[in-house]
């Protein structure tokens, strides 16, 4: 049987790419949830933000699509719609639930590496 195909759902620069899943493996920033930054901890998607400018978007708990289209950055969701956090495959979720759980269904919360080497699957490079 073959093996399945991962589709692409984050893309984005390569040299964005490769700083984001550094620094989420580096274990330099603390995991927190529910907004990209706050009290000295970060959402995966708040790292991203934070390699790329050196800050987070302040209040927030997904980046705004204009921060993700001044960055070359496109998320799709599992359905292929444009989202503001993007499906990794195999874990079967979108990351911002990967980064925070959802005790409602069940999804315990992941560490920044596993959400890394998801992301490194279903991401591509331009």
């Amino acid at each position: 049987m073959a093996k399945k195909e991962i589709p692409i759902t984050i893309e984005m620069p390569k040299k964005l790419l490769r700083k984001w899943l550094k620094a989420l493996r580096s274990g330099k920033y603390k995991q927190g949830k529910g907004k990209l930054y706050g009290e000295g901890r970060y959402c995966c998607l708040g790292v991203l933000q934070k390699v790329a400018d050196g800050e987070t978007e302040q209040g927030k708990a997904m980046p705004s699509i204009n921060w993700l289209k001044e960055h070359g950055v496109s998320f799709s969701k599992q359905c292929g719609l444009v989202g503001l956090s993007p499906f990794l495959p195999t874990l079967g979720f979108e990351a911002h639930i990967a980064n925070d759980g959802n005790k409602i269904h069940s999804i315990p919360k992941r560490k920044f590496t596993t959400i890394a080497n998801a992301i490194e699957k279903c991401a591509k490079g331009v």
